[in-house]
């Protein structure tokens, strides 16, 4: 007969996860500025998804401190390159990717390579990174910072394509906005636990846009792209519906560690059918209603993805023109007109203003 340990379950503890059952969003912390003190329900879900508690956390930052000494003692060029960067940083920062690879030392210390990788590889997109020089991009709406969280905690970013015009700004003017904007919001606590959601309207999208990205600028999209997947935490498998569009997002593939949690993570939402696309995997769009008109001919593209498989897009939901599953997982209320809310199209600037203040720092 096999026995088991069982531990007692406090009411506090039971009521935080019944709380987490049947969020709203208005359970959740601001998503401007730091995090002055995170939610129970916040609190309890990080020690369920994230195994934190606050002896791992001192025991964790301790040992990965350890590590970055240890490996780059090894010689390991890109493990010499994270002792740099990251060796005298304070522990608040080396929590973000503990949290993001569920408190394993190990991994949390690939995540960190990863992101000293994508860095040393894509200079341009860090050369005098600050916030004066992306907040002009911000300010045009690209991306959207809304100013509720989702029902799930998570921070809710928006990118329209319609109007978006490549001469204006550029493909790399998108991708260094992200960058600088996903590590300010990662600042927050509440952040680093329940992660982002992107959701991208397509509605407008022209073969302008396809044929105005050169290979080059797609292919460092899909190193950010894998990038993303590391640090998307542990959820790949979750929900997993459609994989189209190799352009799934001009930089949702955060090269900074992002964690949503087995529940709901970290997704990409694509809005609206996408009348130009090259679909990743056909038999997959065919069993989820794809129609023909869907599967573009943008041979060009197809090299760029060479030996992806469907657990390289883990978080990809497509809503055409039926929205009910859209509208189920995301509150009218706070979502703007253009994104079939009910809310007011967003202040870019303000957004601007509330993500950067008068700061100019570079990251």
């Amino acid at each position: 007969m096999q026995t088991g340990s069982y531990r007692m379950v406090s009411e506090e503890e039971q009521a935080m996860r019944s709380k987490l059952e049947h969020l709203t969003v208005k359970d959740h912390g601001p998503v401007f500025g730091p995090c002055a003190k995170l939610p129970g329900h916040t609190v309890q879900k990080a020690k369920d998804e994230l195994n934190e508690t606050d002896e791992r956390r001192a025991s964790s930052v301790k040992d990965l401190r350890a590590m970055m000494k240890e490996r780059a003692a090894e010689g390991d060029d890109l493990a010499k390159l994270v002792q740099e960067r990251f060796g005298d940083k304070p522990d608040p920062l080396l929590l973000r990717f503990l949290r993001a690879r569920k408190f394993d030392t190990s991994r949390a210390h690939e995540l960190m390579k990863g992101y000293v990788r994508f860095r040393k590889d894509y200079p341009e997109l860090f050369e005098n990174l600050t916030p004066e020089a992306v907040r002009s991009t911000i300010e045009a709406g690209y991306p959207v910072v809304l100013p509720s969280r989702d029902k799930y905690g998570r921070v809710v970013l928006l990118f329209n394509i319609e109007n978006w015009d490549l001469e204006e700004i550029t493909f790399d003017e998108i991708l260094r906005a992200y960058c600088v904007i996903l590590e300010k919001l990662l600042e927050n606590e509440e952040t680093q636990i329940n992660g982002f959601v992107l959701i991208e309207n397509f509605r407008g999208f022209s073969m302008q846009h396809a044929s105005g990205i050169k290979p080059a600028e797609l292919k460092k999209m899909v190193d950010m792209l894998q990038v993303r997947k590391r640090s998307c935490g542990d959820a790949a498998s979750h929900r997993v519906r459609v994989y189209k569009w190799l352009f799934v997002s001009p930089a949702g593939f955060v090269p900074c560690p992002v964690q949503g949690g087995p529940r709901h993570p970290p997704a990409l939402v694509l809005h609206h059918h996408l009348q130009h696309s090259e679909t990743l995997h056909e038999e997959q769009a065919a069993g989820a209603g794809t129609s023909a008109r869907d599967v573009g001919n943008l041979l060009t593209l197809k090299p760029c993805f060479k030996g992806f498989s469907p657990h390289h897009f883990p978080q990809v939901f497509v809503h055409g023109d039926e929205l009910d599953g859209y509208m189920k997982e995301f509150d009218a209320d706070i979502l703007p007109v253009d994104f079939d809310g009910k809310a007011a199209i967003s202040d870019y600037r303000a957004i601007a203003t509330k993500v950067f203040g008068s700061e100019d720092t570079a990251l």
